[in-house]
């Protein structure tokens, strides 16, 4: 389901003078785990809807929980369900609920379905965040959830990362530049940038992302 998703036009050059509007290396590995990690404005919450998307074409149920996700509560009150409720729980009790809620859920499901997490550890410390690896890492097995095609967890934390990278996981790094290992890419050397620079990237991004759209019309 991975490689339908990077065959779209997004991730694949157009023509020889065009970049990437989303350049990726992707790591296979084993199982449905599949990590997903990149700098900010690199495209990773775009792979998020364009695999919503694929699994709409293909029949499969996709339980997405993200930032974007959060945000409609205040739209959706109905969606507190799903991610608790600020008023009087801590951001990262929520978001261990959230987690725990959404493993529980695929493992009730009889039908093939995916599950997305987009920057699940929100508010968590690193301790609670290598716990929350630990308990994705566990459940989401073939044994745990059988009928779960993949399970993708999109994060910057290292402390989520460590246990995931133990599984053996499928990797997609969102960058301008191949890697050939995940490790590879945690190792590399901090860079720092003007705070205007991620607007401007983000710009960017966006006007590659369009033109594709524009010639898909």
């Amino acid at each position: 389901m991975i490689e339908e998703v990077l065959e779209r036009p997004y991730f694949q050059f157009q023509k020889k003078e065009r970049a990437i509007p989303i350049p990726f290396t992707y790591l296979p590995g084993e199982g449905q785990l599949v990590l997903a990690v990149g700098d900010n404005a690199s495209g990773k919450s775009f792979f998020r809807r364009v695999t919503q998307g694929v699994c709409g074409l293909e029949k499969l149920e996709c339980i997405h929980l993200s930032m974007q996700g959060r945000r409609e509560v205040a739209y959706n009150p109905g969606l507190c369900f799903v991610y608790g409720s600020e008023d009087y729980q801590s951001t990262g009790q929520n978001s261990c609920e959230t987690v725990l809620g959404s493993i529980r859920t695929s493992k009730s499901r009889e039908e093939p379905h995916v599950i997305f997490w987009d920057e699940p550890d929100i508010g968590l410390s690193e301790s609670w965040s290598a716990s929350m690896g630990v308990e994705i890492s566990n459940g989401v097995t073939k044994t745990e959830c059988p009928n779960l095609i993949a399970a993708i967890v999109v994060t910057h934390s290292r402390a989520l990362l460590t246990p995931l990278m133990e599984c053996n996981p499928h990797v997609l790094i969102f960058d301008d530049q191949p890697f050939t290992s995940l490790q590879e890419y945690l190792d590399r050397p901090l860079t720092i940038l003007p705070l205007q620079e991620l607007k401007d990237r983000s710009h960017r991004r966006f006007k590659l992302i369009q033109a594709v759209l524009n010639r898909r019309k």
